[in-house]
């Protein structure tokens, strides 16, 4: 009965609602349809091509274009003039000297007598270019690393100042006036294949190599990956083989975890990447030799870890 009459109030208290909500509903505060937009010049991106990204083997081959409507109370005819600035960002310092943080300047600019005005909003498109910034910050391709960054800003001059800072307006849309582009590291196919000279200079469990010492044949299974397929544990017996795989990373050797050799002590060892980030390294521009360190038994079945070190020369 208790239950009862709780339900009866709730169902009370709605009724109450509903119907005050249907009575009140002209003399709501806001009337929406009389609301003026007021906000900031903006521009934002209305069709892409390509990514945001410049490649650390090829930056004169990395172009994106973007397409932009310039926004404001005006429909966009009180913007004078957009100009896009761009700066770098170290974000891995290499061994030797940093470089210092690149001051941001003036990439490019686009008066509005260039504008497509054939729609509500002014348009114009940009084509990004991965050679150019590099010679306009005064860097060079061995300059960059794999996680650095270049950072675009969009400035709008407009009869009433320059705006930068504007995130959202107009109907909650978005501003888009930054773009990172990010250093990537894309790599020819056919670079670091074929046959190559495998030499052991730190050893593994029981202080034996890994890897039958020799030629092996290294495949590519992708833009940066690599596999290669050798006896495992030769010295400590006849175990067959099994296909190592691993990754040219910018300039690094990285080897996935968890590969199971199909020997151990009382189950498979595995290997891996090294511990502290001591990877193997690589020169893009020369394919010649290259180094891999592998964990051998990341488990520690067999007395390890071990770090595992080779070097590959290009027979």
């Amino acid at each position: 009965m208790k239950n009862k009459s709780i339900i009866n109030l709730v169902l009370a208290a709605c009724f109450i609602f509903l119907a005050g909500s249907c009575e009140d509903t002209d003399k709501l505060p806001v009337k929406f349809d009389e609301l003026e937009v007021s906000g900031l010049p903006f521009i934002q991106i209305i069709s892409s091509e390509g990514d945001a990204a410049i490649d650390l083997f090829n930056p004169a081959g990395s172009i994106f274009s973007r397409e932009y409507q310039v926004v404001s109370l005006e429909d966009g005819s009180d913007v004078q003039r957009v100009e896009l600035y761009v700066s770098f960002t170290e974000n891995t310092v290499p061994a030797g000297t940093p470089i210092a943080p690149t001051p941001e300047v003036l990439y490019q600019s686009f008066d509005s007598g260039v504008f497509d005005t054939g729609g509500q909003f002014p348009t114009f498109s940009v084509t990004y270019n991965g050679q150019e910034v590099l010679d306009l910050l005064g860097l060079t391709q061995g300059d960059l690393e794999g996680t650095d960054a270049f950072n675009f800003r969009w400035s709008i001059i407009a009869d009433s100042g320059t705006f930068t800072d504007v995130s959202a307006n107009f109907d909650n849309q978005s501003a888009d006036h930054t773009i990172t582009a990010n250093v990537v590291c894309l790599l020819d196919p056919a670079l670091f294949t074929g046959d190559y000279t495998l030499t052991t200079t730190a050893t593994g469990i029981f202080g034996t190599v890994l890897f039958s010492q020799g030629t092996v044949t290294i495949e590519s299974t992708g833009s940066t990956t690599r596999a290669f397929t050798t006896g495992i544990y030769p010295d400590l017996g006849d175990f067959g083989t099994m296909t190592f795989n691993f990754e040219l990373v910018c300039d690094q050797v990285l080897v996935p975890g968890d590969q199971a050799t199909g020997v151990g002590c009382g189950a498979s060892t595995t290997l891996g990447p090294p511990s502290g980030g001591d990877n193997g390294t690589f020169d893009f521009t020369d394919e010649s030799t290259f180094t891999i360190n592998v964990t051998d038994d990341e488990a520690g079945i067999c007395g390890g870890p071990f770090t595992v070190r080779m070097t590959f020369t290009k027979v």
